[in-house]
């Protein structure tokens, strides 16, 4: 019996590990889901030209895919009655791999110089709660456009951070 309730336990320990929110992704999001669980509760409006970087999540807000002029087309057409946003951030202090987190399902574009930027690298954990993917950028010393669409909430989380690993 002694050895039944220790095989419970671990068993019972091995599956709350495994089922741990946030840790399905490709690369370490610690600093992300922890900037996404402080998002501000007020969205930003959406075509917003922020003065400064953001130090943590912004909560961006989204309006009817079809009323957004977007400025460069979304590289994939956004589905009927999705929500759609951008802002526009300053260039970021250096240079170089940079990780775009999303709090919700929504297709996301990044523009430096007037071209939508290649992505890299993306990841998803569909079992956390506060960021659903995060795909990574190469930036440049330019301003940014975060352009978000195919949404399916009325506003978004979302943190621009350099590539931790």
């Amino acid at each position: 019996m002694k050895y039944l309730a220790v095989a419970l336990l671990l068993a019972s320990s091995a599956h709350a590990e495994a089922a741990a929110p946030c840790t399905g992704f490709t690369w370490p999001m610690a600093r992300e889901v922890a900037a996404a669980e402080a998002a501000p509760a007020e969205p930003i409006a959406a075509g917003t030209t922020l003065s400064s970087w953001p130090q943590g999540a912004v909560r961006l807000a989204l309006t009817s895919g079809g009323e957004v002029t977007f400025p460069l087309p979304p590289e994939r057409a956004p589905k009927p009655n999705t929500a759609a946003g951008f802002i526009v951030l300053p260039a970021p202090a250096a240079p170089g791999a940079y990780q775009v987190s999303l709090g919700g399902k929504a297709w996301i574009d990044v523009i430096q110089n007037g071209k939508t930027l290649p992505s890299g690298a993306h990841t998803s954990d569909a079992a956390c709660p506060v960021l659903h993917k995060s795909v990574r950028f190469d930036l440049i010393a330019a301003p940014v456009t975060l352009q978000i669409s195919g949404g399916d909430a009325t506003s978004i989380v979302i943190t621009i951070m350099p590539a931790a690993d």
